[in-house]
Order: structure tokens, then sequence, then C-alpha cells
């Protein structure tokens, strides 16, 4: 079986995990691909479903699968029992700044598997890991240091998780329909045969699904993620340009 039917047969076992034990069940941390299998599955089998990666705007995320009694994730779990803490990495160098890759390595040096740590928030004091409270608790005993810079780790709850700053920049263009490989060609700087390959090749995810139609019609408020590009929010159309071409006005993540 391949890794794409490893993970829907996994989503598949955690709906029905769902339904016969009437509670919320959860998958790993996943990428972009992975989250666009998982909703691509929950859709299929009619499954509620929520996306989350202890912050909006997470990369890696958790799928969630509700039962029918809830309306979101907050009607599952309370705050002490929430599956989501942090770890705080305090780092006791402070002549030293670490990058992501530093914190990451470290992690994976220790056998910690990707899949059970979500997103890394590095700022000046450290970094704020999220994971599951297994993994916290291993991860507060055993990390220790990271690029050779000692730390001070403790775990919190996702709610002390000190957020990225999101920072966008407006980018206009015009498109002559807002099919999506214009669409992709616009916002990425790319030729609109360039995009349409991003599409054909699955690296192309519309809200958190796998976009695979060229001509698919996108509108205003969509999350547009090319796989290696970055990621952006088409704001919203405003008229046409003097040749007659929709301009569409993006908020670009950096």
């Amino acid at each position: 079986m391949t890794d794409d039917g490893l993970l829907r047969a996994r989503i598949l076992d955690k709906i029905r995990e769902s339904a016969e034990n009437y509670c919320a069940a959860y998958t790993s941390f996943l990428d972009a691909a992975s989250c666009a299998a998982a909703v691509s599955v929950c859709k299929k089998e009619r499954a509620r479903y929520e996306l989350f990666g202890g912050y909006d705007g997470a990369e890696r995320k958790i799928c969630f699968i509700l039962p029918d009694y809830a309306e979101s994730l907050r009607d599952c779990f309370s705050e002490e029992d929430f599956p989501l803490v942090i770890v705080r990495a305090a780092n006791r160098n402070p002549a030293r700044a670490l990058s992501h890759r530093d914190y990451l390595g470290s992690l994976m040096a220790l056998g910690i598997k990707r899949e059970t740590v979500g997103d890394i928030i590095v700022c000046q004091e450290g970094a704020d890991i999220i994971t599951v409270p297994q993994t916290a608790v291993f991860l507060a005993d055993s990390f220790d240091k990271a690029g050779n810079c000692p730390m001070e780790t403790q775990i919190l709850p996702i709610g002390a998780l000190r957020a990225p700053a999101v920072r966008t920049e407006e980018k206009r263009d015009t498109v002559a329909s807002p099919r999506l490989d214009n669409i992709v060609s616009a916002a990425f700087d790319l030729s609109r045969s360039a995009a349409s390959e991003a599409i054909a090749a699955g690296f192309v995810f519309v809200n958190d699904e796998a976009a695979e139609k060229a001509d698919r019609q996108i509108a205003a408020g969509s999350k547009i993620v090319l796989r290696g590009k970055g990621k952006v929010v088409l704001r919203e159309f405003r008229g046409e340009s003097r040749k007659g071409r929709t301009v569409v006005i993006f908020d670009k993540y950096i």
C-alpha cells in the first residue's frame, strides 16, 4: 500500500473510532499534502472534522474527527485535557541565536518522529515546540541541548503559545479569468504553463484541499498554497483593468 493509501486507511480508522466511542479521534501532525488527503476522506465519508495545529496559520496540523454532538473542538476537550501542549525551550546561551533547523535537527537526533511534533516557533529567547503530551514529557527530560547551546525546558498549555506575528504584503496583478492556473500564475510569479504543471503535480492546495483542476474557479477569500513557494489569500477582485482583465489583490505571507 502506498503512503497515501496508508494515510487514508488511518483516517478511516479514526472516523470509525470516533463513531464507536462517541468522542473525538485525531491523527498525528500532518503536512499540507496529508491534510488535503485527510479532508478528502472526511468529506467522502461525510465525517465532521477540524484541522488545528495550535494556532491560526499553523503549517503542520492535526485532523480531529468530531462526534455528532460536537460543533467544534471546544465541545470535545477541556483546557486541561486538550491533546496539544507546548514545550518551551529557553536558550541558555543568549550570545548565539539558533535557527529552526538547529531545533529540528536536535529533536530528530533524539529519535523524535516528525509526525509527533508540530510547528517550531523560534524567537530570541528560544523556541516553543508544539507537540502532544506524551512527547512533551520525553522532551522535558531529554531535550537539554540544541546547536550546542544548553536548553532549559518546561511544559505549558497550548494557550500559552507565543504565536508568530502574521506578516503579509499586498500583491496586485491582473488575470484573464479567475481560473486556478491564472490565479497561481499571478500569485507566485509563474508562467501559466508552470502553474498548470504545479497543479497537475499535486503541489497546489486551496483551502486545505488538493486542487487538481487548472480550470477550477477561485473565489475571493480563498487560501492558496504552492508547495515550496508559500501561501497567499486572494483578498478580493477589484474591477477591470483598461485592457479588460480582472484586477486581483492578494495578501502574500512573508
